[in-house]
């Protein structure tokens, strides 16, 4: 449970606040993340 006025979210860490964003140039990647999420990214995709 978040206190009055904490984020929600992963805990403090560097990048905290920042949206990492993939840009596929060539093939494909797939992804998933830690709520059982995911996909295949393509060529020319983006994911954010």
């Amino acid at each position: 449970m978040n206190e009055p006025g904490e984020a929600a979210g992963a805990p403090w860490h560097p990048r905290r606040g920042f949206e990492t964003v993939s840009y596929v140039m060539d093939g494909e990647v797939s992804h998933h993340d830690t709520n059982g999420g995911g996909g295949v990214i393509s060529e020319g995709d983006t994911s954010g």
